[in-house]
C-alpha cells in the first residue's frame, strides 16, 4: 500500500508513503490528521516509522500553537504501551469563552507512558495565566480516560514556592480541585507596591468554562513590614464573581467583606483603619465605617457610613472626612459630605460639603467650598441616565480675594459620559463687570 485515508470516532487521517502487510506490519510514512471531537479541533502532521511492534513517530500537534511530540509505541504486546515526550515553546491556550483566560507557556516538556486505559507522566514548565505572573511548574501525574490524578505538583514563582495535589476529571466537561500551599510568596510580584512574604493553604477548584472557587482558610505573613492574616472565599459561576467571609488583618487595619457582582448586586463591608499606609499603598490617614449594596447591575443600591482623619493621597490633602447615605432601591439619592482642612500641592483650599437628594431622574445638587482664598456656592438639579450624568448649574457664587463677588448670570449644564466631560457656554456678572466663557470640553485626551 502506498496511501490509506481513514476516519474514526471524530479523527479524519491520511498517510502516504509504504505499508507492509504482513507481521509485523512495517511502515514507513507520512501522516496528517484533524480531530474534532474535542470542540476545539486539533490538527497534527508528521512522520512514521519501524513496525507495530516498535513504531517510531515524529508528530507537530496544532493547539494551534505548535508542539513537538515524538516518541515509540509497542502496539504488539499482550498490553501494549507508548512511550512519548511533548516540547513546546511559546504555546497559547485559551480557557473558556473570556479572553482574559489565556494559558501561555513560554516552554515546556511532557513526558508519557502508558496506554488509553491508563498511563502516568510528569510535566515540566513555564507556565502564566492571563494577566498573573508566571511560575515554574512541575508535576507527576497518573489517569485514565475519565480522570488526571495529579499526586505531587510544586510551582516556583512570586519569589516563593508552592505545593499540592489534586486532579482532573475529563468526562462530559472539564474539571478539577486541587489543594495548595505556598510559603513566602511576595505580593509584590503581583503589585509592586506591595511588599511582603506570606504563607497560605487553600483549595482551588475550576472548569473549562472559566468557573472557579478559591477557599483561603488562613494566609499569614507580612505587609509593609506589619503582620498580615487573611481567609475567605472568591467564586465565578458564569457572569456572577462572589466573595464570602473575606478578612484581612493587616498591622492595625481589619477590612471585611462579602458580596456578589453580576445581575443582581449584594454586599457589605466594614473598614476600621487607622493606619491605612500599612493597607493600602500611596494612602495615608485613618478611616472607619461601613456600607452595603444591593439591586441590580442595572439599578444598584448603596449606603455609606464613613469617617476619616489625616488622608493623604498624592498631592491632596483632607484634615477631616464624613460621608453618609447613598443611593436607595427605588432609585433616590440622599446623600451628605463633609471635608474639612482640603489642601492641594501644600496650598490649602477650605472646606467642602456636598448635599444631594431626590431621584437620580431628578435630584438637587448643593455645594459649598468655604474657608480658602477662593469660595465657591453652587446649586441646581441633575439626573442620571444611560451612564451619563447631567448636572444643570442654576445659582453659583464665586469669591475672590478683594471679597469680589462673581454670580452666575444664567444657568449653565455640565454634561459627564464616561470620560468625557462638556460644559455649555455662561456668564459671571460683578456688578457692571462680565465674564463669559465658550462652551467647552475635555476628554480622555485631555
Amino acid at each position: 500500500l502506498e496511501s490509506l485515508r481513514a476516519e474514526l470516532y471524530g479523527l479524519a487521517a491520511e498517510a502516504t508513503g509504504v505499508f507492509g502487510t504482513g507481521e509485523p506490519f512495517p511502515l514507513d510514512a507520512r501522516v496528517d490528521w484533524e480531530f474534532t471531537a474535542a470542540g476545539s479541533p486539533l490538527t497534527g502532521s508528521g512522520k512514521l516509522s519501524g513496525d507495530l511492534a516498535n513504531l517510531r513517530f515524529e508528530q507537530v500537534v496544532r493547539l494551534p500553537s505548535p508542539v513537538s511530540v515524538g516518541g515509540v509505541a509497542r502496539l504488539l504486546q499482550d498490553r501494549p504501551e507508548v512511550f512519548a515526550e511533548a516540547r513546546w515553546t511559546g504555546l497559547e491556550r485559551p480557557l473558556g469563552a473570556d479572553p482574559g483566560l489565556l494559558l501561555r507557556s513560554a516552554t515546556g516538556r511532557l513526558r508519557v507512558r502508558g496506554w488509553t486505559d491508563r498511563f502516568t507522566a510528569d510535566l515540566a514548565a513555564a507556565l502564566r495565566l492571563g494577566d498573573w505572573p508566571g511560575a515554574q511548574v512541575a508535576a507527576t501525574l497518573e489517569g485514565d480516560p475519565r480522570q488526571v490524578r495529579v499526586p505531587d505538583l510544586r510551582v516556583d514563582g512570586c519569589g516563593g514556592r508552592g505545593a499540592g495535589g489534586g486532579g482532573v476529571t475529563l468526562r462530559d466537561a472539564v474539571a478539577g480541585t486541587f489543594r495548595l500551599g505556598g510559603q513566602r510568596i511576595d505580593p509584590a510580584f503581583v503589585d509592586p507596591r506591595f511588599a511582603g512574604r506570606v504563607d497560605f493553604s487553600s483549595e482551588v477548584s475550576f472548569d473549562d468554562g472559566g468557573n472557579f472557587r478559591v477557599v483561603l482558610p488562613e494566609a499569614r505573613g507580612t505587609l509593609f513590614d506589619r503582620p498580615l492574616r487573611a481567609s475567605g472565599t472568591v467564586a465565578r459561576a458564569g457572569p456572577v464573581l462572589s466573595f464570602a467571609d473575606v478578612r484581612v488583618q493587616a498591622g492595625a487595619n481589619r477590612v471585611e467583606f462579602s458580596g456578589q457582582w453580576g445581575d443582581r448586586l449584594t454586599g457589605q463591608f466594614r473598614i476600621d483603619a487607622p493606619e491605612l499606609a500599612t493597607l493600602w499603598p500611596d494612602v495615608r490617614g485613618r478611616l472607619r465605617g461601613t456600607g452595603t449594596v444591593g439591586g441590580t447591575a442595572a439599578r444598584p443600591a448603596l449606603d455609606l457610613d464613613l469617617v476619616g482623619s489625616e488622608l493623604a493621597t498624592g498631592d491632596l490633602r483632607i484634615g477631616s472626612l464624613q460621608a453618609r447615605g447613598g443611593l436607595d432601591a427605588r432609585q433616590r439619592l440622599a446623600f451628605d459630605a463633609a471635608a474639612e482642612g482640603i489642601a492641594y500641592a501644600g496650598q490649602p483650599v477650605g472646606n467642602l460639603t456636598l448635599g444631594v437628594a431626590g431621584p437620580v431622574s431628578g435630584y438637587a445638587l448643593q455645594l459649598a467650598l468655604t474657608g480658602g482664598e477662593v469660595e465657591v456656592e453652587l446649586g441646581g438639579t441633575g439626573s442620571y441616565r444611560d451612564g451619563i450624568i447631567t448636572q444643570n448649574v442654576a445659582t453659583g457664587l464665586v469669591t475672590v480675594p478683594g471679597d469680589q463677588r462673581w454670580s452666575l448670570r444664567e444657568p449653565a449644564t455640565v454634561r459627564v459620559a464616561g470620560r468625557e466631560v462638556a460644559v455649555t457656554a455662561h456668564c459671571w456678572a460683578l456688578g457692571d463687570a462680565e465674564l463669559c466663557l465658550a462652551e467647552s470640553g475635555a476628554g480622555a485626551q485631555g
